[in-house]
């Protein structure tokens, strides 16, 4: 006797397990653009001040879109954002400064 599973019954918990280690896979990378790009406006922090110009605060903001293939690139607008992405470095008070 041969069985036949009908169409839109076949099971699917291998499908999902595969789409949650994807979608987990995309965020591990989706971290490591974030924080590449940290290391990126700290280096710009210390530029500025080794050019002795000390905003109290820069802001960096940027998007991340996931492709199709579990990739991640830069947004080329912030509307085609899957992800929006801030980071912010506030200068600390001077010392001395009694705050």
């Amino acid at each position: 006797m041969e069985t036949v599973v009908p169409p839109g019954t076949e099971p699917t918990s291998g499908r999902m397990d595969e789409a949650v280690r994807r979608v987990g896979e995309a965020f591990d990378r989706a971290q490591d653009v974030v924080v590449e790009m940290g290391v990126k406006a700290a280096g710009s922090v210390q530029e500025l001040a080794r050019r002795s110009a000390r905003p109290d605060e820069l802001a960096v903001e940027f998007g991340l879109m996931f492709t199709a293939s579990g990739g991640v690139v830069i947004a080329g607008a912030s509307a085609e954002a899957s992800l929006k992405v801030t980071i912010t470095y506030t200068r600390p008070p001077a010392s001395g400064s009694g705050n």
